[in-house]
């Protein structure tokens, strides 16, 4: 036997309809704004409090930056020292003798080195290429954990939106049952469904909230001030942005070609490499004498080393160190070793460069396809549950599956924030990989 609900329970049914309607225009006007999220072939300029401007803020302010920078500067620094090799060096010797004093002044300028300047001077440049690498590098993975901090916001955020509206939806089935229950045409059962429901649904919100709070303390952290909630950009509901110019990476070839050629983890492990070979080259010239041009002077009473007092010779002196036990020889052979480990690290990186690329590459074409079908899933089950209320009012439906309609609606509501938090993390982070996003 159908039971039909008094007129003022249409009258209930219908503003959810209403609110129902209203929520499907919010989130496809929403869904369609975020389909013009940054992508492989469409870029959006970046807006202050946007993903962008916090990879630069952070990549600006972060200690661990600070840190790298001061390691360029002292490898500047080798730079100069090196060249100094090429001077002459000055010297000065005291010495005293049956009280009488006597100090000789020496400079010996470099002739001939067996390459050991030449080679000292490229390890030091190679050294601090290695170092402005570092830098690059360490920017890199600072914005990618930025990217992922921002990600959790954003799909918590996102997801926060949505079991909101869900709440609203379930607050006035409650109110609906509760007048319904009081005209009797329905059993404490309804209210008690829509009770259950609602717990839940309270509970996946917190959980929600907790998640935007951990993620948005990362942020804090990264960035180095403090963030609220309303300082980021709105994922569900972002500013209209002006497109850019795309980059030409449509095709994955095209996208490791460009992220392997500007790679800075690449690009410091083959200066590692580099300045390895050169310090091969140094240790080798241990094993050969140097030649060296050497000017005295004394001055004092007392003769020192054939001098007399008040006279300057020049020298042409040979100089052979090998070390102690020969162990030139053998910093020669380790420098070698050295230099297979790196060749083998450079490889590693290489193949690390690849997997990240083309994950990150599959991940935003198919979150990019998702997204459509996201939308068309919300829209289809924004009209489902519009449908059943139709339905339940005519007594052709259960209470059950109205609430299960609008529990399929909120979660594919959390599904499209979640995919379209990861769409635009993915084309931020293609970005990264090709180059762009950083600051020199």
């Amino acid at each position: 036997m159908t039971v039909t609900p008094p007129p003022v329970k249409q009258r209930d049914c219908g503003w959810a309809k209403c609110t129902t309607q209203a929520s499907l225009c919010l989130l496809l006007s929403t869904g369609l704004a975020w389909a013009q999220t940054p992508t492989l072939t469409s870029t959006a300029s970046l807006q202050p409090h946007s993903l962008g401007q916090f990879i630069t803020q952070a990549i600006q302010a972060h200690p661990s930056i600070a840190n790298k920078r001061a390691g360029l500067n002292a490898a500047q620094s080798e730079i100069q020292a090196a060249r100094y090799q090429y001077y002459p060096t000055p010297s000065v010797q005291l010495r005293q003798d049956k009280g009488d004093s006597t100090t000789i002044f020496a400079v010996q300028q470099p002739l001939w080195a067996a390459g050991r300047l030449d080679a000292g001077l490229d390890a030091a440049s190679a050294r601090s290429a290695a170092a402005s690498a570092a830098i690059t590098e360490a920017q890199t993975a600072l914005a990618l954990r930025v990217i992922s901090a921002w990600q959790g916001w954003s799909q918590a955020s996102g997801r926060s939106a949505a079991l909101l509206a869900g709440i609203d939806q379930l607050k006035a089935y409650a109110q609906s049952a509760a007048r319904r229950i009081e005209a009797g045409a329905a059993g404490e059962g309804d209210r008690a469904l829509v009770d259950a429901r609602l717990a839940q649904t309270q509970g996946d919100l917190a959980a929600a909230r907790a998640a935007e709070r951990s993620a948005l303390a990362q942020l804090t952290q990264m960035v180095g001030q403090p963030l609220r909630s309303q300082d980021l950009q709105n994922p569900i509901n972002p500013a209209p942005t002006t497109p850019a110019p795309p980059p030409d990476l449509t095709t994955l070839e095209a996208l490791l070609t460009q992220a392997l050629k500007v790679s800075p983890a690449l690009q410091r492990t083959q200066a590692e490499i580099d300045s390895a070979r050169h310090d091969i080259t140094q240790k080798r010239a241990a094993l050969w004498p140097t030649l060296n041009l050497r000017a005295e002077h004394q001055s004092g009473i007392a003769p020192a080393a054939g001098l007399y007092p008040n006279e300057t010779r020049y020298l042409l002196v040979m100089d052979y160190t090998p070390g102690a036990g020969l162990s030139a020889g053998a910093n020669a052979d380790a420098a070698s070793a050295r230099l297979i480990g790196l060749q083998d690290n450079l490889d590693a990186t290489q193949r690390d460069v690849v997997e990240k690329v083309s994950a990150d590459f599959e991940e935003h074409h198919a979150s990019r396809s998702r997204l459509g079908d996201l939308q068309r899933t919300l829209k289809a089950n924004a009209e489902v549950l519009a449908s059943y209320e139709r339905l339940f009012i005519a007594g052709k439906r259960g209470w059950l599956e109205v609430l299960n309609a609008a529990r399929e609606l909120t979660q594919a509501q959390t599904a499209l924030a979640d995919v379209q938090a990861l769409h635009l993390a993915s084309a931020t982070r293609l970005r990264l990989h090709a180059g762009e996003l950083l600051t020199p």
